[in-house]
């Protein structure tokens, strides 16, 4: 009732009281569960908005305490300004600046899939990157905002998601330093929204500027870089889009050039995947990738897989 009318005689009355005496008894004795809590904190929370400063504040301190616990289960069930005091709490028990608890947030969810973790990251991001000043480090926020609502795209497949996605990575290019390590994973994250529009719409304009942007990205990257790795990786995948759209030769062999250097750049790093332990297989699909492109080649040119392939090109 007081949600709609927003009267505060609906949780400051007698009866309001009353109930708030049980609820509260009820807390005190270990009884309550998620649904009791919510009720208790959420008059507690109602309490402490109608009431003059001063006295309200031990309605905050009682609703902060009792919906803390449904906030872990449930952060929609809370207020809006409680959920950012638990977050900040959260950031600030790990040691963590609010963008680097919102990336630790986007792990998570890449773990759990929990669509609650993913909004609250991409909702702390969008608030850091608002938040900074800096050129140079505003544009590393709208970069991994980019990537964050590339992500939510993924989940909820919201066109209007992925045209954010696009337009935030735009702007981060813009507001770029010339630190080609950075310049390169705007880039690489600007592709990804570029490389789902294709998919969504078949825009061919689409993919080509894709292919722009990622050959521009391997030329900033150079040897001993980690997104030397991920950019001919994207280049490859991106190689494959073209390849399956028009039946493209060069495509397909240049696709193949580019996992054999993408795997060429993580040895570069950390030595061979098999001396490490780490299957080769799943790496970016460089190897697996490489095979399989070959073997389209073989079909292509009508050739066997013995025989000599045709010169890919050199990176």
């Amino acid at each position: 009732m007081f949600e709609r009318s927003s009267d505060p005689s609906v949780v400051l009355s007698s009866e309001a009281s009353a109930a708030l005496d049980v609820l509260l008894d009820l807390v005190s004795e270990g009884g309550a569960d998620l649904d009791v809590l919510r009720a208790t904190g959420r008059l507690c929370w109602q309490r402490y908005l109608v009431l003059p400063q001063g006295i309200d504040r031990q309605y905050l301190a009682l609703a902060a305490e009792l919906l803390h616990p449904v906030h872990q289960e449930d952060p929609e069930a809370v207020p809006a300004e409680l959920r950012t005091a638990y977050e900040r709490s959260r950031a600030e028990e790990s040691h963590l600046e609010p963008h680097d608890f919102a990336l630790d947030l986007l792990e998570e969810f890449q773990v759990t899939g929990a669509r609650d973790v993913l909004d609250r990251s991409v909702e702390l991001l969008r608030s850091t990157a608002n938040a900074v000043v800096a050129p140079g480090h505003r544009a590393t926020c709208l970069s991994n905002l980019s990537y964050g609502l590339r992500t939510l795209y993924d989940f909820t497949g919201n066109p209007a998601t992925l045209q954010e996605a696009l337009h935030v990575a735009r702007s981060a290019l813009a507001q770029a330093t010339d630190d080609s390590a950075t310049r390169a994973n705007i880039l690489i994250n600007m592709v990804n929204a570029l490389l789902a529009l294709h998919d969504a719409t078949s825009e061919p304009d689409h993919l080509d500027e894709a292919l722009e942007l990622l050959r521009t990205a391997v030329d900033l990257v150079g040897p001993g870089q980690p997104d030397r790795v991920l950019a001919f990786s994207a280049l490859a995948s991106a190689l494959d889009s073209v390849a399956d759209a028009t039946g493209s030769f060069s495509a397909l062999t240049e696709s193949v050039a580019c996992r054999r250097a993408a795997l060429t750049a993580y040895e570069e790093l950390i030595g061979s995947p098999s001396e490490h332990g780490v299957d080769e297989a799943p790496l970016w699909s460089n190897l697996g990738g490489a095979d399989r492109c070959e073997a389209l080649l073989a079909e292509f040119t009508g050739l066997d897989r013995a025989a000599s392939s045709p010169q890919s090109p050199v990176y």
